[in-house]
Parts: structure tokens; C-alpha cells; sequence
């Protein structure tokens, strides 16, 4: 279920932290039962029958599930059930501090050396160890690449570490205050100063409002050794912890591991309880107008909240939170109509209800609007929402719900056994933390066939009516802007709609899938194999070419792609911007037979679905199916490509959301990026970077139609279909539809005059400004380096780019403590003559941005002059090579990378035979030179990009008039 904007920035905050996953993506209760048990001992519900639940003699608890995708590989979770809600006033921040204090030395880990140990062992900084804080729960996150002694016994050592062997040193702390306060500025922006606010509002009398896991800067600034001491030794407890392992693994032979390492770890003296979150009193109706010019959008929301009904999980739980989900994407899919209409006051509106943290049931509807609109925004979604709950919900929008939930977990059910073990490890640990039972796809898809007999219209209503039985009514306007009658005008227009009578909704026949005939099935006139590579290629009579990869990597899924077209290389400069708009309304254009919103109803129940890219070289229509559903998909594809509905409505709803796209563009280091930096780096060309608003607001349909219309019907056409699927009924089914389109063009344009830029000319310095309110600036330097015409330059240039960023964590995280996460890469163009660059960036202060791109120049000149040791570039090598073993079992870079669009360019296909043989040879020798040669200091472009204040603005405020 989708969130409202308040609830969604917090969760962003959290950055994916909460993983609870269901297959309906919607966040879910969180019961905490007796930190010694497990939750499924006060449930009804059985736990997968997979996974080995235990505890040590000292009472340590674990999960162990036996799982072999990846082959040879592991994740390791280390759960804690302390968060920021265990945190005093004076202490908020603490736990997310104290988790960044893991790395940064132990009993048996020197400070400084955690990341090089791992990187010895093939694990890269960040995307094999990392970790997460949220409310009430810290998680320490390995992935092993494999499963010798060495690398568990390690990894078991540094949880056991983190667990009660953590040095906290005073200066190591000092060191790291820096990047927690980086860290805070980058987080910081007006959603999440508004999501704040939201809870404030809703929340008044919780500990909630005033626990942000980053929290303080006052506080952050303050903590010393002694105060981290006093909260690690409280908090991170054995009743608290459990040890996650999702792998391909032997059971016994982990837990005599855990036994050796854990076992001697002492049980705690005394059990804390969990901290009072505090009340939730009745409070009527309630209004509030919160303003910051900087916010990406104008919000107008009708919430609620209680007391959860449920205090544990179990079938009756559930079943209630399925039919709550039930109506919130009924309600959904009613706004999305809405917002398809002409002069619709809203660009898009969704409602949400689930319960938070065991303490709190929300439900809530919110309609993103420009400033001006939300005036007639708020009564619209008052009474869709009265709609529901005074007349609830159609038999036929009911069983579309039905119909999409039961394919989705029986496509879950097909596809469990190729789940990659990182997402199980991240579930388990999530579901374990939550005080849920943790249940296989099998177990729920039981459970779904049991419930939907009883998933009545009649049973949605009345959970539906459930949550909102309560008188309050909190309503809320967030906008950049708002005159003194604002507040009063929340309350007159909400009062004033919930006057007005509501009638049932009315459903519309929608009849059948209007393309499924072709005509007369393409005949194969080439078949062979592909060298090297495992792959089929076949030519088609009508000159379409198709590129086929049998894989076991994801069990009953099917990825398909199309490219056709020259896509930037043949935009014109008085059509800048077109590629936006196109990308932006293709797919919602429909089809000439369908509306976009009648065929999510039609297709309701199938694993299909497509979208439309603008590649600099082509475009692209994608999609990903199973074989029971290819037929279908591939329908859908070859309609799009043969009656695409070019619909005014999708230009008209783009259009509206434009101010909201381009909010952040104009007040964000991100923004100006994507805008002004990437234009600047490629010499103003007028494909690169974003346009102004009003230029791209000046496309039209008429023109998506013009260039986009020969493409579709005439030019040369590219297939590729990886996955698991019969290789013969695949090229029937492609045979029958694409196969029997008009012939095709053999050839594209190679437009060699569109390949060609005029760079800038190093060295220069450039500022960008933006404006905000917000200490946020943005350095990058880079230095020109090649395109990818000679792939095994361009190879060994990632691993410089690898070096350097690694450099950089050394030298400004770590040493400074000026940046979070500042990260380096090289990016060669495949598409445009010389073109790319090996590019550093960081986020800092802008007091320190001057500082911080002399610093990047002198890494680079460091590199260039002094070098770098073999023993630093085999360090950083080995998390590569085993990078690339998981690649080679990675469909979607199987599709994209090698096989689509592999006719016009063949050479996709050498740089996939030589890379897995290409990297394991590499030598430093190869490498060195290439600092020296691209890294000089009068090769670098420095770009500043600063913010500066917003004229005559002022602080975030609050009005309420309660």
C-alpha cells in the first residue's frame, strides 16, 4: 500500500530499513512478544517449515535458512531490538551512533582495519557489510561471498564483536561525530522536516515525534565515551539479539559455529522492559497548514490513528490487515480514474492503513495537488473516501483484487526457490523483529485460498469501517506556500464536504483484450547458436531478430526486451525535452483500444505488464512474465508497438505533475546534477542534463507521434528473452506476434555527426547554485577519460575509479569526517566519441566544499605521482571478482548488457566473453599507468554546486487550528 507523503519520508529516512515485505509491498504490524520466545509460540500461525529456529544455552536466539541462491554464499544478520525509542532526551541519536561505532574497532578488530579485513575476504564496503538503525531495532548485515572457515569464522568474530566487544573510544567517537553529522545533513530536507511535523501533529502524546533514529545535532554533538558505554551495555543484551543466516549452509555446522563464538557470551543481570511509546487520546477533528518553500509538492490529507486491535500475530490479524489492504488499492485504483480526468484537481491520491511499531493503527487517504488546487482537492477525496465507507466496495472491484493477489503469491510460490538469499535474510530478520511469524509463499498462498472465501465485500466494509470508526479526524494541508486563511479554509471546505450526500460507484464494462490476432505466424529463416555464450540467435522472415538465454537464475520468470529506433541520437534540437514527455506518457497513453486504466482491469490476475525507455541509442519496450502468461505479454508488447493510444489525458496529468518534478531540481544538489552538470560535462549539448519546465511543457502528443512513429512501424527490431522458459515456445509465441508484423528495416542509421561533443576543455572550476535553506553542497571533480570503444582501457579504468573511491573513504569519511558517503566511478559512453569521464563526489558543507575538491585533486594527483601498492589493488580486485561471479547469474544483465541489441552491436557480445576471463587477469602494472595518464591535476573539472537562500523566505511553519 502506498503511504502518505508525511508517513512515506520518514519511512525513506529509514532508507528501506524496515524490510518487512509482503507481496502487496505494504508495511505491517509489529507485535512484540517476550523477548525470550519466538513469536510464532503465541500464534496460531505455523512458521516455514525451513528454517531451524534455536537458542543457545546462554539463551541466544537464531534463524537458520538453508537456501542455495546464490550458490555457496550467505547473509548474516545480526538483529538487536534496540532502536531510538530505547534513547533518553539526552541521548537521541545514540543507537544510530553506537551502530557506525561497530566499525570503528572491537576486541578482536583494530579501529581502521574492519573494511580492509572484509575486503580481503571479497566483501566491498557498503554493499557486503553494512548496517541500519530504526525505531526499535539495529541490524548488522554481512554477505558472504563464500563459505570457507576463514571468512565465517571472521564474520562470526565481528558480530560477536558488535554484540559486547565494541572499544568505543573517545577519539575514535570524536573521528566519527563528523560523518554521523555529514550524515544527518545529507538526510536532512524539507520531506522529512515535514514528516516530523506530520507526526507531531498526528502523534501529539507518543515518544514517537521525538525519536528520529538520526537524531540531533545537539545531542550527537555531545555523546562521549562514557554516555556510549552506559547505552551499549544497557541495550545490546543476549534477550535482545538474534543471529539471522539465510545461505547455503549446513545447519549443524553453523550452529557449532555460533556455539564456538557466542557461547560464552553472559546472559544480562536484569531484562528491561520496552520503553511507554505514550497515548493516543481522542482528539475530534483536528487541522493543520505546515509550509517550507522547499517542499516537492502540495499535500492535503484526512488521517486517523488508534490502538491496534490485534496484540498478536495471527490468522485473524492477518485476514483483517488483507482486507484493509483490500480496500485501500480499490480506493486506490477509484483516484487514479480521477486523476485521469480532465482538469482533475489532483495529479495522484492514495490511501493507506496499517498498524506502527505494536502501537498505533493509521488510516488515511492524501492527494498530491499543485498550490492552487488543493482548495478543490480535499472535498474529492472526503467523499471518495465517505463513498467507501457509507457504500463500500463492488463485487467486480473486489474479485480484481482478488484475482492480482492470488497470482502474485503463486507467482511467489514458483519463483521461492530462486529468491536470492540477501532479500530472505532481510525478510527473516524484519519478520523476527516485528514479533511476526515468518512464513513461506506455500504457507501463504494456503492461508490466501482459506481467507478469500470469507473476503467479502461485506467483510471489506466492515474492516474498513473498523479504522475509521473513531470521531477523529486529523486534516492537513503541506505546501510551499499559504495565506493567513488558509488554516480557516481546511476547516470550512472539510466541514462543508462532509455535508454533501454521496452516491454508490458505479462500475463500467470493460469487454476483452483487443489484440490477440496477428496474422499470418513469421517463418525462421537463420537459427544458430550463440558462441560462447549459451544463447540462441533467430531471424525471422520479416527481418525482426530475436536473442534467447535459457537460465535456472530465476525460477518461472521471464524478462523480455525490445529495441528499436535511434532514440537520442535522432531527438532534434527544437524537440528538447520530447524524451521526457515521451517516456512520461507512452505507456500511459494506453493503447487505441484501452485506456492504461482499463487494461491494469483486463490484464487483472497476469504476470504482464511493459514499460517505454528512451535509450541514447534506442528505444525500449520491457517486460517480464512467466511462461503461463507469455502468450499475453507478448500481446501487450506488440500492441504498444503496432497501436500505441497516444492519449491527451497522460499529456494532460504529465503536464500537472511537472511543478512537482521540478521542485527538487530547483532546490537540490541532485537536481542541479541531473540538470546543469551532466549539460555542462558534455558540452551544453541539448540531450544531456533537463530541460527548463516550460520547454519540456511545450511538448505534445503530435510530436511523441512524429518521432517516435517511424521507429515504431519501420525500423530495423531487436528481441531478447532471458529466463526460465522452453526455448521452442518461446519463438512460436514470438513467431505469432512479432514474427507476423510488416517486414522491418535491416539496418540502422549511424549517425555519426549525433555521436560527436564538444567538451569542456580541463582545467576549469564551475559553480552551480541552487536555492535552499539547507547547508548542502555538492563537489564533483572529474577527469576525461574514454569511451568504450576499447573495453579492456575501460576495465581497468572502474578498478582506478575503484581505487580512487576507496581513497576517498580513507581520506575524507574517515580521516575528516566531512562526508558521509562520498564515492567515485568511471563511466564510458557507448554511445558518443570520446566521451566519459572518471568522476568523484561528495556532499559536504559549503563552508568545506572549497577544501573537500582541492582534497579530490590532490587524491587524484597522489594517484597519478605516488601510486598505489599491489597489496591496495588486489584489496579492492577481490571484491570484484566475486561482484562479477554473482553477475554471471544476473538475468536482467544477461538481457540488458549483452544479448538486447546485440545485431546492431555485436560487440556486447565479445565484452561478455572476455569478462569474466578479463578481470581475473588483470595486474596492478596495467592499472598504474592509467592514474598517472588521466589523473593529473590540469586534467580535472571541478564543479561546486552551492545552495543560496530563497529570497524573502522564512522558516518552516505550523498553523493549526484545532
Amino acid at each position: 500500500m502506498r503511504r502518505s507523503v508525511v508517513l512515506q519520508n520518514l519511512l525513506r529516512l529509514w532508507a528501506a530499513l524496515l524490510a518487512v515485505a509482503t507481496l502487496q509491498g505494504a508495511p505491517q504490524s509489529i507485535y512484540k512478544s517476550d523477548a525470550a520466545t519466538w513469536p510464532q509460540e503465541a500464534s496460531d500461525l505455523e512458521p516455514a517449515p525451513d528454517v531451524v529456529f534455536g537458542q543457545l544455552d546462554n539463551g541466544l536466539r537464531y534463524a537458520i535458512l538453508p537456501h542455495q541462491e546464490p550458490p555457496g554464499r550467505m547473509s548474516l544478520r545480526l538483529l538487536v531490538e534496540s532502536g531510538s525509542l530505547m534513547e533518553t532526551d539526552a541521548q537521541q541519536g545514540i543507537a544510530h551512533f553506537l551502530e557506525h561505532m561497530a566499525f570503528n574497532g572491537s576486541e578482536h578488530i583494530e579501529p581502521g582495519k574492519l573494511v580492509e579485513i572484509f575486503q580481503r575476504l571479497g566483501m566491498g564496503f557498503g554493499a557486503d557489510t553494512n548496517a541500519h538503525t530504526t525505531f526499535d531495532e539495529t541490524v548488522y548485515k554481512f554477505e558472504l561471498p563464500d563459505l570457507n572457515d576463514k571468512t565465517l569464522d571472521t564474520a562470526l568474530m565481528a558480530l560477536r564483536d558488535y554484540a559486547d566487544g565494541l572499544l568505543l573510544l573517545q577519539d575514535e567517537i570524536d573521528r566519527e561525530r563528523g560523518v554521523i553529522l555529514s550524515e544527518m545533513r545529507d538526510r536532512d530536507n524539507a520531506d522529512y522536516r515535514a514528516a516530523i511535523d506530520g507526526f507531531q501533529f498526528s502523534l501529539p502524546f507518543s515518544l514517537i515525534p521525538d525519536r528520529m533514529p538520526i537524531g540531533t545535532q545537539q545531542e550527537v554533538g555531545a555523546v562521549t565515551a562514557e554516555d556510549m558505554h552506559a547505552f551499549y551495555n544497557q541495550w545490546y543484551t543476549l534477550d535482545r539479539m538474534v543471529v539471522v543466516a539465510v545461505g547455503d549452509v549446513d545447519p549443524q555446522r553453523l550452529e557449532k559455529a555460533l556455539a564456538d563464538h557466542f557461547g560464552s557470551m553472559q546472559k544480562p543481570t536484569q531484562t528491561l522492559p520496552d520503553p511507554d511509546m505514550g497515548e493516543i487520546l481522542p482528539r475530534g477533528e483536528g487541522y493543520s497548514v505546515y509550509t517550507d518553500p522547499e517542499l516537492t509538492a502540495t499535500e492535503v490529507s484526512i488521517s486517523t490513528a488508534r490502538r491496534p486491535v490485534y496484540d498478536t500475530d495471527s490468522e485473524d490479524a492477518r485476514f483483517h490487515q488483507l482486507a484493509i489492504d483490500a480496500a485501500n488499492v480499490m480506493l486506490d485504483r477509484r483516484l487514479e480514474k480521477i486523476a485521469k480526468q480532465e482538469d482533475a484537481p489532483f495529479t495522484s491520491a492514495h490511501s493507506y492503513g496499517y498498524t506502527m511499531l505494536h502501537f498505533v493503527e493509521f488510516a488515511g487517504i492524501y492527494a498530491r495537488t499543485s498550490p492552487d488546487k488543493w482548495r478543490d482537492a480535499l472535498p474529492v477525496i472526503d467523499q471518495e473516501l465517505r463513498r467507501t465507507l457509507e457504500h463500500g466496495f463492488t463485487a467486480s472491484e473486489l474479485q480484481t483484487f482478488i484475482a492480482n493477489y492470488q497470482n502474485g503469491l503463486e507467482t511467489a510460490v514458483a519463483q521461492a526457490a530462486s529468491r536470492q538469499s540477501r532479500a530472505l535474510a532481510n525478510e527473516l530478520t524484519a519478520t523476527i523483529s516485528a514479533g511476526k511469524v515468518f512464513r513461506d509463499p506455500a504457507q501463504e498462498l494456503n492461508q490466501f485460498e482459506a481467507d478469500k472465501e470469507r473476503l467479502t465485500p461485506d467483510a471489506v466494509l466492515k474492516a474498513w469501517r473498523s479504522v475509521w470508526a473513531n470521531d477523529d479526524r486529523l486534516v492537513r494541508l503541506e505546501t510551499q506556500e499559504a495565506d493567513d486563511q488558509a488554516a480557516l479554509d481546511l476547516r470550512t471546505l472539510y466541514r462543508d464536504s462532509r455535508d454533501q450526500q454521496v452516491e454508490p460507484y458505479q462500475d463500467e464494462d470493460l469487454g476483452e483484450f483487443a489484440y490477440t490476432e496477428w496474422g499470418q505466424p513469421g517463418k525462421i529463416v537463420t537459427q544458430e547458436p550463440v558462441e560462447g555464450l549459451d544463447a540462441t540467435r533467430v531471424v525471422f522472415d520479416n527481418n525482426v531478430v530475436l536473442y534467447l538465454k535459457q537460465t535456472d537464475f530465476e525460477q518461472n520468470k521471464v524478462r523480455i526486451g525490445a529495441k528499436f529506433g535511434r532514440g537520442m541520437l535522432s531527438l532534434k534540437p527544437e524537440w528538447e525535452g520530447l524524451n521526457m514527455f515521451a517516456e512520461a506518457t507512452f505507456i500511459q497513453g494506453g493503447l487505441e483500444a484501452h485506456s492504461a486504466d482499463d487494461l491494469e482491469r483486463l490484464l487483472a490476475g497476469h504476470n504482464v505488464g511493459t514499460s517505454f525507455g528512451v535509450g541514447e541509442d534506442g528505444f525500449t519496450l520491457d517486460g517480464v512474465t512467466t511462461m503461463e502468461d507469455l502468450q499475453l505479454q507478448l500481446d501487450l508488447m506488440a500492441a504498444y508497438l503496432t497501436h500505441p493510444g497516444y492519449r491527451d489525458e497522460a499529456a494532460r496529468r504529465f503536464r500537472q505533475s511537472l511543478p512537482q518534478i521540478y521542485q527538487p531540481v530547483l532546490h537540490s544538489a541532485d537536481g542541479v546534477t541531473a540538470q546543469k552538470v551532466q549539460s555542462f560535462l558534455a558540452g551544453g549539448d541539448f540531450r544531456f542534463g533537463i530541460p527548463p519546465m516550460e520547454t519540456v511543457e511545450s511538448r505534445s502528443i503530435d510530436e511523441v507521434k512524429q518521432w517516435l512513429g517511424p521507429a515504431l512501424s519501420q525500423s530495423k527490431l531487436e528481441l531478447a528473452v532471458v529466463g526460465d522458459f522452453d526455448e521452442q515456445q518461446v519463438i512460436d509465441a514470438i513467431a505469432k506476434t512479432f514474427g507476423a508484423l510488416p517486414k522491418r528495416q535491416t539496418k540502422l542509421p549511424e549517425m555519426p555527426e549525433a555521436r560527436q561533443l564538444d567538451e569542456p576543455e580541463p582545467p576549469q572550476s564551475e559553480l552551480f547554485e541552487f536555492t535552499s535553506q539547507l547547508p548542502k553542497a555538492r563537489v564533483i571533480v572529474a577527469w576525461p577519460t574514454v569511451d568504450m570503444s576499447d573495453i579492456f582501457l575501460v576495465r581497468r579504468l572502474s578498478m582506478l575509479a575503484e581505487i580512487f573511491d576507496d581513497r576517498m573513504r580513507v581520506k575524507i569519511r574517515e580521516a575528516t569526517g566531512q562526508a558521509y558517503s562520498p564515492y567515485a566511478y568511471n563511466l564510458s559512453s557507448e554511445v558518443y566519441v570520446d566521451h566519459g569521464y572518471l568522476r568523484a563526489v561528495v556532499d559536504c558543507a559549503p563552508d568545506h566544499a572549497e577544501k573537500i575538491a582541492d582534497l579530490l585533486v590532490e587524491i587524484g594527483d597522489n594517484l597519478a605521482h605516488e601510486g598505489f601498492t599491489d597489496d591496495e589493488f588486489q584489496r579492492l580486485l577481490l571484491p570484484r571478482l566475486k561482484a562479477l561471479e554473482q553477475q554471471q547469474r544476473n538475468n536482467p544483465y544477461w538481457l540488458a548488457r549483452v544479448l538486447l541489441g546485440a545485431d546492431s552491436h555485436p560487440e556486447q557480445l565479445e565484452w561478455s566473453r572476455t569478462l569474466f576471463e578479463d578481470y581475473p587477469s588483470m595486474k596492478v602494472d596495467e592499472v598504474l599507468p592509467l592514474a598517472e595518464q588521466y589523473l593529473d591535476p590540469d586534467r580535472a573539472l571541478r564543479m561546486i554546486i552551492e545552495p543560496i537562500p530563497l529570497e524573502g523566505s522564512e522558516t518552516p511553519a505550523e498553523a493549526d487550528a484545532e
